[in-house]
C-alpha cells in the first residue's frame, strides 16, 4: 500500500503506516502502527514532516483536489501539479520505507 494524503486528523479513524495528516497547520506521518485516536504528537507513533518543500507540495495537494497527476504505489511516488499565474510546477513525493518524505520539483 501506498503512502496516502489523509488530511485533517480524526481521533476515531484507523489510520495505517505511511498514512499522512495534518494537525493544527502541521503534517505527520504515521511510522507505526497504532490505534485509533493516538494523537499525530506522539513521536512513539507519528513522525512531523519538517522539509519544507515537502510542506509546500502537501499544502498544494490540499488546496487543489484535482492536483494529483500520477501515483506510482510500487515506486512510492506521487507527482503533484500546480498552476498558478499562467504557469505550472510540478512535484515528485517520494516516501520511503522509514517513513522519510521528501518532495522536488520536476520539469
Amino acid at each position: 500500500m501506498g503512502k496516502i494524503y489523509k488530511g485533517a486528523y480524526a481521533a476515531g479513524t484507523s489510520y495505517s503506516v505511511g498514512d499522512v495528516v495534518k494537525e493544527n497547520g502541521f503534517y505527520y506521518i504515521l511510522q507505526k502502527s497504532a490505534s485509533s485516536g493516538t494523537h499525530p504528537t506522539n513521536t512513539k507513533y507519528w513522525g512531523l514532516i519538517s522539509d519544507p518543500v515537502t510542506i509546500d507540495a502537501l499544502d498544494i495537494a490540499e488546496e487543489s483536489a484535482n492536483a494529483i497527476s500520477a501515483y506510482f504505489p510500487n515506486e512510492k511516488e506521487l507527482v503533484l501539479k500546480s498552476s498558478s499565474s499562467g504557469s505550472t510546477k510540478k512535484f515528485k513525493i517520494t516516501v520511503i520505507d522509514n517513513g522519510t518524505v521528501s518532495a522536488s520539483e520536476i520539469s
